[in-house]
């Protein structure tokens, strides 16, 4: 933290963005400094759980084995091809949770051709394939209509939930931690 003023109001976080591999800085109050109970694991007991994904549907259920615990609406990935010939569409299919992260900048597409993207701070990314991730948006709340690159938008409150509910569990003093975690379906 770097103090300006002795009014804590004024004090501002130095933030190291491993993206543009430079430090930014943010005043206090607009940031949340993590707790244990932020990153606590609910149902970490549980070894049966698995995400389902219906694209059609745009909507994500969380399974401890056959029984649903929560469905959430999402916005998935759009179903279109940009000048490069890469498709935005999520692809079917069967990974895991391998990796997450309470904050992340992402970034990425094709400046030229206006399809591009720059947001830091996502919050609450559950990596499942490849760069693809389950995460909390602040540009849209249009849940239930395709929005993304390819991952899966969710509420902040529900992104929150899926980080804490998956595994691979993260502890507060670690918080990343890679490993083939909880099952993601997408049909």
């Amino acid at each position: 933290m770097r103090r300006v003023s002795n009014d804590p109001h004024l004090w501002w976080y130095a933030i190291w963005d491993w993206r543009s591999k430079e430090t930014v800085y943010a005043p206090a109050q607009a940031l949340h400094c993590l707790t244990p109970d932020d990153l606590a694991p609910i149902s970490p007991d549980v070894k049966d759980k698995h995400l389902l994904v219906n694209i059609q549907e745009q909507s994500m259920t969380a399974y401890e084995g056959q029984n649903v615990v929560k469905t959430m609406l999402i916005s998935s990935g759009r179903d279109y091809t940009d000048s490069g010939g890469d498709n935005y569409g999520t692809p079917s299919g069967e990974t895991n949770v391998y990796l997450k992260r309470p904050s992340q900048h992402m970034a990425g597409g094709d400046l030229a051709a206006g399809d591009d993207y720059d947001l830091p701070g996502v919050p609450w990314v559950s990596f499942f394939n490849g760069g693809m991730a389950i995460h909390g948006t602040y540009w849209h709340n249009d849940y239930g209509t395709p929005w993304s690159h390819g991952c899966l938008n969710v509420s902040n409150a529900d992104a929150k939930w899926v980080y804490r509910w998956t595994s691979p569990q993260v502890k507060f003093d670690e918080i990343e931690e890679q490993a083939d975690g909880t099952r993601v379906v997408v049909v």
